[in-house]
C-alpha cells in the first residue's frame, strides 16, 4: 500500500453503519456512494479509504477520522441497482432512506438529478473507538476528500495512527 484516501462522510451514513458493525450485522461490502457518476480513480484495490466527518463547530464535531475500509472497486449504478446489490451496506435501513439521504446530498452540492450514482465499494470496514484528529493540512474547501501517500509526513502519520487501532488479523 502506497496511498490512502480520506473521504468526507455523511454523519448519518457513518452512524448507521457503525451501529451495524457493533451488532455484527455489517455486510462484506459497503457502498461509499457519491451523487453523480464521477469516477473514482484515486486508489488501487486494497488501499486504505478513511472516513472523516464534516466539521461542525456548533455540535462539537471537529472533522475527525472515524473509521475506514479497504478499496475494492468503483462502479456506476442506478440507486435501485445499488440498493439491490448492497442493501444496508449503502448506509441506510431502507431504500427510501437511502434516496432521501442522496437527495439531501445532491441538493447541498448542487448536483443535477442524474440517474446513476458513483459507488466506491469498500471491504473489511472498521470503526474507531478513539477518533483521529483531522489531518493538519485539511482545508475548508475540501468537500469530497483528499489522497495522501506514505511518503508524505501527514500521510505516514495518519497511516501509523490507523494501524495502532486496527485489529492485528489483517
Amino acid at each position: 500500500m502506497t496511498k490512502l484516501y480520506v473521504g468526507v462522510t455523511d454523519t448519518n451514513w457513518f452512524l448507521y453503519l457503525k451501529e451495524q458493525y457493533k451488532n455484527n450485522n455489517l455486510p462484506m461490502y459497503i457502498n461509499f456512494w457519491t451523487p453523480g457518476s464521477t469516477s473514482f480513480k484515486v486508489l488501487e484495490a486494497g488501499e486504505l479509504f478513511l472516513f472523516k466527518l464534516h466539521k461542525k463547530k456548533n455540535s462539537g464535531v471537529n472533522g475527525e477520522v472515524v473509521g475506514g475500509g479497504y478499496f475494492s472497486h468503483f462502479e456506476r449504478l442506478t440507486m435501485s441497482d445499488a440498493w439491490k446489490k448492497y442493501g444496508i451496506g449503502n448506509g441506510a435501513a431502507t431504500f427510501d432512506e437511502m434516496c432521501a439521504s442522496l437527495k439531501r446530498v445532491k441538493e447541498k452540492n448542487n448536483v443535477k438529478n442524474e440517474e446513476t450514482i458513483g459507488c466506491i465499494i469498500l471491504k473489511d470496514v472498521f470503526f474507531f473507538d478513539k477518533l483521529i484528529e483531522e489531518p493538519s493540512d485539511w482545508k475548508k474547501s475540501i468537500v469530497r476528500g483528499k489522497s495522501y501517500t506514505l511518503e508524505d509526513d501527514i500521510g505516514k502519520e495518519l497511516y501509523l495512527q490507523v494501524n495502532k487501532q486496527l485489529p492485528k488479523t489483517r
